[in-house]
């Protein structure tokens, strides 16, 4: 059963879609911080999470895809 969603992060794809995601955590890394993002529609147990580079741009944070 799924449990109520918390945090939904909306956002912009390169095709200039609107996603949404769910925010599972926020982790650091040698300084660097890191989103786990899953579709809010997924279970945490079946789905995959996506990771994204947190960029801080003033009061509000981007995400950056991984290389």
């Amino acid at each position: 059963m799924k449990e109520n969603r918390e945090e939904l992060i909306e956002t912009i794809d390169e095709q200039g879609n609107k996603v949404t995601f769910e925010l599972v955590d926020i982790v650091t890394v040698d300084d660097v911080e890191y989103a786990l993002l899953l579709p809010p529609d997924t279970d945490e147990d079946e789905g995959e999470i996506l990771v994204m580079r947190l960029k801080k741009d003033g009061d509000d944070y981007t995400f950056e895809t991984i290389d």
